[in-house]
Protein backbone atom coordinates (compact mmCIF):
# COMPACT_ATOMS: atom_id res chain seq x y z
CA UNK A 1 0.00 0.00 0.00
CA UNK A 2 2.93 2.34 0.47
CA UNK A 3 3.22 4.80 -2.42
CA UNK A 4 7.00 4.82 -2.74
CA UNK A 5 9.84 2.95 -4.37
CA UNK A 6 9.97 -0.24 -2.29
CA UNK A 7 11.03 -3.84 -2.19
CA UNK A 8 11.08 -6.78 0.17
CA UNK A 9 13.52 -9.54 0.94
CA UNK A 10 12.84 -13.16 1.75
CA UNK A 11 15.82 -14.45 3.66
CA UNK A 12 16.75 -18.14 3.39
CA UNK A 13 19.16 -20.24 5.44
CA UNK A 14 19.96 -23.79 4.29
CA UNK A 15 17.10 -23.43 1.77
CA UNK A 16 14.58 -22.80 4.56
CA UNK A 17 12.79 -19.51 5.27
CA UNK A 18 14.77 -17.47 7.78
CA UNK A 19 13.09 -14.07 7.71
CA UNK A 20 11.62 -11.23 5.73
CA UNK A 21 12.26 -7.50 5.41
CA UNK A 22 10.32 -4.56 3.95
CA UNK A 23 12.37 -1.68 2.51
CA UNK A 24 11.00 1.63 1.25
CA UNK A 25 12.26 5.11 0.42
CA UNK A 26 10.86 8.20 2.14
CA UNK A 27 12.27 11.68 1.48
CA UNK A 28 15.54 10.27 0.16
CA UNK A 29 16.07 7.92 3.09
CA UNK A 30 15.96 4.16 2.61
CA UNK A 31 14.00 2.78 5.53
CA UNK A 32 14.23 -0.83 6.62
CA UNK A 33 11.03 -1.66 8.46
CA UNK A 34 9.35 -4.81 9.63
CA UNK A 35 12.49 -6.95 9.63
CA UNK A 36 11.41 -10.28 11.03
CA UNK A 37 13.94 -13.04 11.58
CA UNK A 38 12.67 -16.42 12.77
CA UNK A 39 13.84 -17.26 16.30
CA UNK A 40 15.39 -20.48 15.02
CA UNK A 41 17.60 -18.37 12.75
CA UNK A 42 18.78 -15.96 15.45
CA UNK A 43 22.52 -15.54 15.97
CA UNK A 44 23.30 -16.90 12.49
CA UNK A 45 23.89 -13.48 10.91
CA UNK A 46 20.67 -13.44 8.89
CA UNK A 47 19.71 -9.97 10.15
CA UNK A 48 23.10 -8.51 9.25
CA UNK A 49 22.94 -10.10 5.79
CA UNK A 50 19.49 -8.56 5.30
CA UNK A 51 20.85 -5.10 6.14
CA UNK A 52 23.75 -5.60 3.71
CA UNK A 53 21.26 -6.47 0.97
CA UNK A 54 19.20 -3.40 1.90
CA UNK A 55 22.36 -1.29 1.49
CA UNK A 56 22.99 -2.84 -1.94
CA UNK A 57 19.43 -2.01 -2.96
CA UNK A 58 19.80 1.53 -1.60
CA UNK A 59 22.92 2.11 -3.71
CA UNK A 60 21.08 0.80 -6.78
CA UNK A 61 18.41 3.44 -6.10
CA UNK A 62 21.12 6.14 -5.77
CA UNK A 63 20.14 6.71 -2.15
CA UNK A 64 23.14 7.03 0.21
CA UNK A 65 21.26 7.07 3.54
CA UNK A 66 19.74 4.02 5.22
CA UNK A 67 17.69 3.88 8.40
CA UNK A 68 15.98 1.14 10.38
CA UNK A 69 12.81 1.26 12.44
CA UNK A 70 12.28 -1.03 15.42
CA UNK A 71 10.67 -1.00 18.84
CA UNK A 72 12.90 0.16 21.70
CA UNK A 73 11.99 -3.01 23.58
CA UNK A 74 13.45 -5.19 20.81
CA UNK A 75 16.81 -5.96 22.41
CA UNK A 76 17.90 -8.34 19.63
CA UNK A 77 17.39 -5.58 17.03
CA UNK A 78 19.28 -3.11 19.22
CA UNK A 79 22.23 -5.51 19.51
CA UNK A 80 22.20 -6.16 15.74
CA UNK A 81 22.10 -2.51 14.66
CA UNK A 82 24.66 -1.47 17.27
CA UNK A 83 27.00 -4.19 16.00
CA UNK A 84 26.60 -2.72 12.51
CA UNK A 85 27.72 0.70 13.86
CA UNK A 86 24.24 2.19 13.47
CA UNK A 87 23.22 4.83 15.98
CA UNK A 88 19.83 6.01 17.28
CA UNK A 89 18.75 9.34 15.82
CA UNK A 90 15.16 9.61 16.98
CA UNK A 91 12.04 7.78 17.86
CA UNK A 92 8.34 7.52 17.25
CA UNK A 93 5.30 5.99 18.80
CA UNK A 94 1.84 4.93 17.73
CA UNK A 95 -1.29 6.53 19.07
CA UNK A 96 -4.46 4.57 19.51
CA UNK A 97 -7.47 6.59 18.41
CA UNK A 98 -10.08 6.74 21.13
CA UNK A 99 -13.45 5.41 20.12
CA UNK A 100 -16.29 7.89 19.81
CA UNK A 101 -19.24 7.31 22.09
Amino acid sequence: RADCNKTSLLMLWDNDPAGAVYIGIYNGIVIVNAQEILPSQGCKGVGAIAIRHAEIWARAQNEPCISVIFAKENKAADVLYTSLKMHPVGGYHYRIKEEST
